[in-house]
C-alpha cells in the first residue's frame, strides 16, 4: 500500500503535467486545422471600374496568394428577359470587374484593416468586402482558448515539477541508507541511485500511457466529433502511437531531471557535513 502510495504521488502530477500538454497540442491542432481551412476558403471580393492584374495587388498585400475574375454571367442570365436585348448589352458593358482575392492564410482583424486601407489605394477599386466577421468568431474563440491552455499549462507544470521534485526527496530519504552501504563501497552516483531512476521511468510510462489513452477516447467523443464537423475540421491529427511517445519523452525527461537534482542537492548537503 506504501509503494502504491508512493507511485501515486509521481503519477498523479505527472498525468496533471502530461495532459496540460496535451490539452494544449490538441487546441494548437485545431487552430492550425482552422486557419488552413479558412486559408483555403476565404476570400476579399473586389469591385474595380477597370481590369485588375496580380502584380497590381502584390504591390500591396503581402500575404498575396491568387486572384481571380468573378465572371456576373449567371447573375446577368436570370435579367436578360426583364431588358430589351440593348439594355441588357448596355447593362453588361456598364457593370464593374469583380475580382475574388485569396490569401496564404486567414488573417487577423487587423491585418484585415490594413489589407482593406491599403486595396482602397489603388484607384480603380471602389468597394472591398472582406466578409470577415462571419469567419472571426469561432476563430478569435480557439485563439482565446489557446491562450487560456498556455497559461493554465504553465502553472501546472510548476507546481507539478515541485511535487515531483517533493517525491523524489522522499524516495531518497527511503533508499538513503541503502544508497550509503552502496557509496561506502565504491559504487557510483549513477548505481546508487538506479532504483529512483527505475521508479522516476516506470512512472512516467504509465502516465504517458494513461493520458494517452484517455485523449484517444477524447477525440473520438460524439459531442466532440460534432463539433469538429460544424466548424468544418474532419481531419484532426491525432496519433496516439505517436502522441504517447512523445509524452513519455517529456515525463522521462521531467523525472529523471528531478531525481538528478535531488541527488545533487544530497551529495551537496552529505559534502558539506562531511
Amino acid at each position: 500500500m506504501k509503494s502504491l502510495k508512493n507511485h501515486l504521488s509521481i503519477i498523479i502530477p505527472l498525468v496533471a503535467l502530461l495532459s496540460a500538454y496535451q490539452f494544449f497540442v490538441v487546441i494548437d491542432r485545431l487552430v492550425d486545422g482552422y486557419e488552413k481551412k479558412l486559408g483555403s476558403e476565404y476570400s476579399i471580393i473586389i469591385v474595380s471600374i477597370s481590369k485588375l492584374s496580380e502584380e497590381d495587388i502584390v504591390k500591396k498585400v503581402q500575404n498575396f496568394k491568387s486572384l481571380k475574375e468573378v465572371r456576373p454571367d449567371s447573375v446577368l442570365s436570370k435579367f436578360e428577359n426583364q431588358f430589351s436585348s440593348s439594355n441588357y448589352a448596355l447593362l453588361k458593358v456598364t457593370l464593374p470587374n469583380f475580382y475574388k482575392l485569396n490569401l496564404e492564410s486567414f488573417p487577423s482583424t487587423k491585418r484585415v484593416k490594413e489589407i482593406e486601407k491599403k486595396l482602397y489605394e489603388l484607384p480603380p477599386i471602389k468597394r472591398v468586402e472582406t466578409f470577415v466577421k462571419s469567419h472571426n468568431q469561432i476563430y478569435r474563440l480557439l485563439l482565446i482558448l489557446n491562450s487560456v491552455a498556455k497559461f493554465f499549462g504553465i502553472v501546472i507544470f510548476v507546481i507539478s515539477a515541485l511535487l515531483i521534485i517533493k517525491q523524489v526527496e522522499v524516495w531518497t530519504f527511503e533508499h538513503l541508507e541503502r544508497m550509503r552501504v552502496m557509496e561506502l563501497f565504491g559504487a557510483p552516483l549513477w548505481m546508487r541511485s538506479a532504483v529512483l531512476f527505475r521508479l522516476a521511468v516506470i512512472d512516467s510510462i504509465i502516465s504517458a500511457l494513461f493520458v494517452a489513452g484517455t485523449f484517444s477516447l477524447i477525440i473520438k467523443d460524439g459531442i466532440l466529433q460534432q463539433f469538429l464537423y460544424e466548424i468544418d475540421i474532419l481531419n484532426l491529427k491525432f496519433n496516439p502511437m505517436e502522441d504517447f511517445f512523445i509524452l513519455m519523452f517529456i515525463g522521462i525527461v521531467l523525472s529523471l531531471l528531478s531525481v538528478f537534482l535531488v541527488i545533487v542537492k544530497h551529495r551537496d548537503y552529505d559534502e558539506v557535513n562531511f
